[in-house]
């Protein structure tokens, strides 16, 4: 009896079974009602188990008539909800022992880059399938025997020693593998890491793709004078090979092109070709289109253009938000996504420094590190909040960007604060669902949570629940290469080290307090209030929007703006994500 076996082996106390309801799980009529509930149960033993309970869940909407969901939908509420909040108090308690894969692991396993982590007695403690098929290096390997440049492989040890000291999530170094006539050099960038398995930071080793960049190419002549000459030893030297190559490559001397070299790294202030290269990597991250007048003081930019901020409201909630860009800009609020967050990349960071805007990301109730509402939350005490963040600010007037089911937020405050917002942007933004031909046009995991949010709302947290332990327990990467392989896109974009980690970052803040901020989002993207809000907000509403957005496909967007006078569509090539990666675009002219 393998239902009764997985009720057995759940470490949960104070959780009883009554037999009858045992007896009415064996007979239901229908096998697949059998298994829809055996998979409500096996989540709770292992969330690796949720997608098994996705499909079995969907099943049962694909299955049913257009005429008849409704009233299915309340026989499938009847008949499961008992056990889905069963299943949600056991979710509640149950603790994960025993061997786990750890997140650190997850995330290395599931990037397309060759990669490696080495621990603080100096091996390697994870690596993925692209580094074995590129490397010779096996698990337990010291660092000293992978074959490092010298200069380099001192360097990492150097690294190893300090590690305490580092800042994480940072490029540290670039290193490359020794030279051999037989096989190519290999750039790594080194970051720091925290190893949740082991309980220590480590350092992790990525192979840097440095395809050169014409543009990029262009801003370094002009800002440090390089000849042409010089210039063209550079793009070499990124690319990994050594001066006795060029100087072959050139039929030049290798005297003449050391020189030259010399005066490259001279007036570059670099010193090495690692240098040259983590330079050059990092220029690929800024917002080229600026002009290069502003490049050298870029950096020191950055690390002032961000703030966090905590207001204590006053029933004790700490309601936290970011701020970006220029200090004496205009303001411009954002709504972030329902799990993309409100981390921005350095080149969009540079671009509203550059442009004068001062934004200003609030995390919503809930969400990441702002406290939960006690009770129910309300449209309203969203208000309130937002309020109390432009009255800190001493900010009168503003814009709104939104991102994704900000979108909804975004067109509340327009209506609610409408002589205070000066203009609305939304960048794949949602859109109200209110059909089931909509519905079916999402992928396999958003369709069958809009089904569910729409027609069995109150069974709704466990389903998000699930996505949350899962996040916990194996990470976020798994989950966020599920949502966006159906965009080429998307999908190619997630695989940049930065993106990924603003993404991954968004995954788990949308979960960190639990799973309340997405059941409110979900909830919102079917309420009935949408036109009104847009009707109510009577200055125009600007809609960016990727061709190949899976989450919000663009017929429903362009049915959506047919029925508003004040909606203006925008087409972008691209998908979900181009609020990262075409961050200039999408906000040109604001």
């Amino acid at each position: 009896m393998r239902i009764f076996y997985l009720y057995s082996s759940l470490n949960v106390k104070n959780i009883s079974f009554r037999q009858n309801q045992l007896t009415r799980l064996f007979i239901l009529r229908y096998d697949s009602e059998k298994k829809l509930i055996e998979s409500i149960y096996n989540v709770a033993v292992d969330p690796q188990n949720f997608q098994n309970f996705l499909d079995c869940w969907e099943s049962e909407f694909t299955a049913t008539a257009n005429k008849d969901l409704v009233e299915k939908s309340k026989q499938m509420s009847d008949a499961v909800e008992d056990h889905f909040f069963r299943a949600y108090a056991i979710l509640d308690q149950v603790e994960f022992t025993g061997s786990e894969t750890p997140s650190l692991k997850a995330y290395v396993d599931a990037s397309n880059l060759p990669t490696f982590v080495v621990s603080t007695a100096g091996r390697i403690s994870i690596l993925n399938r692209a580094l074995q098929s590129l490397l010779d290096i096996d698990l337990g390997q010291d660092l000293s025997k992978i074959s490092l440049q010298n200069d380099d492989l001192a360097k990492a040890q150097h690294l190893l020693r300090q590690l305490d000291q580092l800042e994480p999530h940072k490029v540290l170094a670039i290193v490359q593998t020794a030279h051999d006539e037989d096989v190519e050099p290999v750039i790594f960038a080194i970051s720091k890491l925290y190893d949740e398995k082991l309980q220590q930071d480590c350092l992790r080793f990525c192979a840097v793709h440095t395809v050169w960049n014409v543009e990029i190419g262009k801003i370094i002549q002009e800002t440090f004078g390089l000849t042409h000459m010089e210039l063209d030893i550079a793009e070499k030297l990124v690319s990994g090979k050594k001066l006795s190559e060029i100087a072959d490559e050139k039929n030049r001397s290798i005297l003449t092109i050391r020189t030259q070299s010399k005066s490259l790294y001279r007036k570059t202030k670099l010193k090495t070709q690692s240098d040259l290269i983590k330079f050059f990597t990092l220029l690929q991250n800024f917002d080229h289109q600026e002009s290069s007048a502003d490049l050298t003081a870029a950096p020191s930019h950055l690390m002032a253009m961000s703030k966090n901020n905590i207001l204590i409201r006053e029933d004790g909630r700490k309601f936290y938000y970011e701020t970006y860009g220029h200090p004496d800009g205009e303001p411009c609020l954002f709504m972030h996504g329902l799990m993309t967050g409100t981390e921005l990349t350095r080149s969009a960071i540079k671009y509203l420094y550059n442009h004068k805007i001062k934004l200003f990301a609030p995390h919503r109730a809930g969400f990441g590190m702002s406290d939960n509402h006690g009770g129910d939350y309300k449209i309203e005490c969203f208000t309130q909040d937002i309020l109390a963040l432009l009255d800190a600010e001493k900010v009168d007037e503003f814009k709104i960007l939104a991102h994704s089911a900000g979108s909804f937020y975004a067109y509340h405050l327009g209506a609610e604060l409408l002589l205070r917002v000066r203009k609305i942007r939304v960048v794949g933004g949602a859109v109200p669902f209110t059909s089931r031909q909509q519905i079916n046009a999402f992928n396999p995991r958003q369709r069958v949570v809009a089904y569910t949010a729409k027609y069995t709302p109150q069974l709704l947290p466990f389903l998000l629940r699930g996505s949350e332990l899962q996040v916990k327990k194996y990470g976020a990467e798994g989950l966020i290469d599920a949502l966006y392989e159906d965009s080429e896109f998307d999908y190619e974009l997630i695989k940049d080290p930065e993106i990924r980690d603003i993404i991954v970052s968004g995954f788990e803040a949308s979960f960190q307090q639990g799973v309340d901020s997405v059941v409110n989002d979900g909830r919102y993207l079917f309420s009935d209030v949408w036109n009104a809000m847009v009707a109510n907000y009577g200055l125009p509403i600007e809609i960016y929007h990727g061709t190949d957005n899976q989450a919000v496909p663009m017929a429903q967007v362009e049915e959506f703006v047919s029925l508003h006078n004040n909606l203006s569509l925008n087409v972008i090539k691209g998908g979900q994500l181009i609020y990262y990666k075409l961050f200039s675009q999408v906000m040109h002219g604001f």
